[in-house]
């Protein structure tokens, strides 16, 4: 990922998508270059960022287990 402008990050790697993000007044639009890939997927959480001086705070909303996909599938 460092060759496309991104910087190793040290923390065990969590696979998530980010909806949206704003500041007051921002601009929507699509920044960037779409990277495709596949990774297996066994929970979706609804995850809020507050962003604060001393850093973001992570606070899970909702959480949903998945099936498997390798059992009876």
């Amino acid at each position: 990922m460092t060759g496309i402008g991104s910087h190793v990050e040290p923390r065990p790697f969590r696979g998530h998508l980010t909806l949206a993000r704003l500041r007051e007044r921002a601009r929507c639009g699509l920044v960037g270059t779409a990277v495709s890939g596949e990774f297996g997927v066994t929970r979706l959480a609804l995850v809020e960022s507050e962003t604060r001086p001393g850093g973001a705070r992570y606070t899970t909303r909702a959480t949903v287990e998945l099936a498997d996909p390798g059992v009876g599938g």
